[in-house]
């Protein structure tokens, strides 16, 4: 949430650029934050370990678009794959690197770099292809999402995977409703977006609008999963460190199946190009 300055309408953005950079000083300690909380680790355990049935082996090519606080990129790093942080705002790539800083503590991870440019230009700044793309929290904070998936596909090599983890527009109504904020949930509801006094205005572009510019990117699907179902509602202090582990169980047993993973916080899209 964000509280130092009013945020303005929808209409007021310049429709080319992204959401994020208006906010950046906001949002980047607020990810982090979030990041390293209880809720912030359901997110990271059951998307790695999604990730992890598609993604078999070690020494890939990863490359982490929107990496920013790196804790995904040091996941798969300790996996043993070899990954690449692209982010365009400088403060969250230094936290990414902090973030990875015990990566080479293990014998048998991978190696973590950083590049500083804006995910649209991820298929010029690159000569190599990659392996995996994750495009993670990334798309929401994009007037239209076509390019950006294009940048992500021509960064990969055939074969490649893309994986894409967004919010889910058909639940946002969810959270303020389960913490009982009933007004909150009806405006969000009515609105079909987050109440805009509260958060930050994003676009809800949804798994099937996704996946539809997939398909014209001559992209296939191979899977796609719910995150946060049980949990979004829930503070950090409301989980105790000991269940953390049935939780994540919990999240990702339930996280291919319809109708829990319809009405998730997040999707996760996992792709596979020709």
């Amino acid at each position: 949430m964000l509280q130092r300055r009013k945020i303005p309408e929808m209409n007021d953005f310049d429709a080319t650029k992204d959401f994020w950079f208006p906010y950046a000083d906001l949002l980047g300690p607020a990810y982090a934050a979030h990041s390293r909380g209880v809720l912030g680790s359901v997110r990271f355990e059951v998307v790695t370990r999604q990730l992890t049935n598609h993604f078999q082996g070690e020494n890939f090519a990863v490359l982490d678009i929107g990496g920013g606080f790196g804790e995904q990129a040091t996941r798969l790093a300790f996996a043993g794959h070899d990954v690449t942080v692209l982010d365009p705002d400088a403060a969250m790539l230094d936290m990414a690197r902090e973030t990875a800083k015990d990566v080479t503590l293990k014998a048998t991870a991978g190696t973590i770099s950083f590049v500083q440019a804006d995910g649209l230009s991820a298929s010029t700044v690159f000569t190599e292809k990659f392996d995996l793309v994750c495009l993670h929290s990334v798309l929401m904070y994009l007037e239209n999402p076509f390019e950006m998936l294009r940048a992500a596909r021509n960064s990969l090599r055939p074969g490649g995977l893309l994986s894409i983890l967004s919010v889910n527009p058909h639940s946002t109504a969810m959270r303020p409703a389960m913490q009982r904020n009933w007004t909150e949930a009806l405006a969000t509801l009515r609105a079909d977006s987050p109440a805009p006094e509260h958060y930050l205005p994003t676009r809800p572009h949804s798994r099937e609008h996704v996946m539809s510019i997939l398909s014209e990117l001559d992209v296939d699907i191979l899977d796609w999963f719910g995150v946060r179902m049980f949990t979004d509602h829930l503070r950090d202090d409301t989980i105790e460190a000991s269940d953390l582990p049935s939780v994540c169980d919990l999240e990702y047993e339930a996280s291919g199946r319809s109708p829990y993973r319809d009405i998730a916080r997040l999707y996760h899209l996992i792709a596979r190009t020709h």
